[in-house]
């Protein structure tokens, strides 16, 4: 009984095809929590923001790059947005616990 494709049964003369899925960036912690703490460690706000907007336009030329479309990679920057508010409240919060 077989259960799935046989790899070693492959026609020659037809392409090898393969779907490529991205890694959600809201799921990349260290890149979330690397992108928090350089946010933090800006002294001003347009500082802050220049290093935000560089940061998601390199992301979003990446993904680009990769195949995504306009609209995936605007889903994406907002999740990672939203991945990055929520790090800089933790980090905020456990910064202030360990001031107290």
């Amino acid at each position: 009984m077989r259960h799935g494709p046989d790899l070693f049964d492959l026609d020659p003369d037809e392409p090898v095809t393969a779907t490529i899925i991205a890694w959600p960036l809201d799921r990349d912690v260290g890149r979330v929590r690397h992108v928090a703490k350089l946010l933090i460690a800006k002294a001003t706000e347009k500082q802050r923001d220049t290093y935000w907007r560089t940061c998601c336009n390199r992301l979003a030329e990446t993904l680009l790059r990769r195949g995504l479309t306009d609209d995936q990679v605007a889903r994406q920057l907002d999740r990672f947005h939203a991945a990055v508010s929520t790090e800089l409240a933790r980090q905020a919060h456990a910064s202030g616990r360990e001031q107290a």
